[in-house]
């Protein structure tokens, strides 16, 4: 299926989500249902969005160069040390 047979909605499902890094105002943009993930691990966690945000983006072992791909390397990470096999 080609960009151009998409509905409407999916072509632009991305969102701009504002949070704050060692307190300066930025955005990411992320797909709904990334913004749900990082919901979900920020009230898991007891941490807020801008605390989640805040450690990726200053950790020196993350190897993304982009704030946004900082936070999604974070989530996946989250994720995987949660995922247990059965």
């Amino acid at each position: 299926m080609s960009l151009q047979e998409l509905p409407a909605k999916s072509k632009r499902a991305n969102k701009l989500l504002a949070v704050r890094i060692n307190g300066h105002r930025t955005t990411l943009r992320l797909f709904d249902s990334e913004i749900s993930a990082l919901d979900r691990i920020c009230s898991e966690s007891e941490i807020s969005l801008d605390e989640f945000c805040t450690r990726a983006a200053s950790d020196p072992d993350r190897p993304e160069h982009t704030l946004t791909a900082k936070v999604r390397g974070a989530m996946v990470n989250f994720l995987m040390e949660q995922w247990q096999p059965g």
